[in-house]
C-alpha cells in the first residue's frame, strides 16, 4: 500500500487553496485562545479564517454552477446541430 503517495495526491493543491489557510487560521485562533492570548486576537483570527473559507466556498459554487451552465449550452448546440442535419 502506498499511503504516502495517496496522501500526496489527496492534498496536492491544498497550499494554493484559500480554504486551507482559513482552516489554519481557525486552528491558530483556537490555539491562541487556549494559550491565553488577549481576547481580540483569537477572535480576529477565527473570523478571518471563516471569511476565507466562506469566500472560497462561494467562488467554488460559482465555478461549479457556471460549468453546468456551459455544459448545458454545449449540449443544446449539439442537439440543434443534430436536428439540423
Amino acid at each position: 500500500m502506498n499511503i504516502r503517495g495517496y496522501l500526496r495526491w489527496q492534498f496536492e493543491g491544498s497550499l494554493s487553496s484559500p480554504s486551507f489557510y482559513g482552516f489554519v487560521l481557525n486552528i491558530l485562533g483556537l490555539v491562541a485562545m487556549l494559550t491565553g492570548c488577549p481576547m481580540p486576537w483569537p477572535a480576529v483570527m477565527s473570523i478571518a479564517g471563516l471569511i476565507l473559507m466562506f469566500g472560497d466556498a462561494v467562488r467554488s459554487w460559482f465555478r461549479f454552477s457556471y460549468s453546468i451552465y456551459e455544459m448545458q449550452q454545449k449540449q443544446l448546440i449539439r442537439e440543434l446541430e443534430r436536428k439540423e442535419q
